[in-house]
């Protein structure tokens, strides 16, 4: 099951370590109202979800789930260190109605072809 995340809401990402080894983090969210500039000219900017976690490489692409129903709520895609309200790291994830509205968009134009 998918699930639109809240602020204030307990995630846990869950990411690979060096060695294969599942890894999983315990955050809360931060913020669902920042936006990414677009990575490339046909690229739209796109809204994206931050929570404060410590987690870094191995979690990008991974899930981010609701910590109470296990619920995904998006897909982890990068982070920044220090920029989290403790000063730790701040980790940024898309929102999983974005990627399911983005799948369904490239598979439509997939089918136009």
């Amino acid at each position: 099951a998918i699930a639109t995340p809240r602020p204030g809401e307990q995630v846990i990402a869950y990411g690979q370590g060096a060695s294969d080894e599942l890894r999983e983090a315990h955050g809360v969210v931060a913020s669902l109202d920042e936006y990414v500039r677009p990575r490339c000219e046909d690229c739209r900017s796109q809204r994206v979800m931050i929570f404060d976690a410590r987690a870094g490489g191995g979690f990008s692409g991974g899930p981010v789930v609701d910590a109470e129903t296990g619920a995904v709520v998006g897909v982890t895609f990068g982070y920044l260190d220090g920029r989290a309200a403790d000063g730790g790291r701040r980790m940024y994830a898309y929102d999983m109605n974005l990627v399911m509205d983005e799948m369904h968009r490239l598979l439509a134009v997939r089918e136009e072809r």
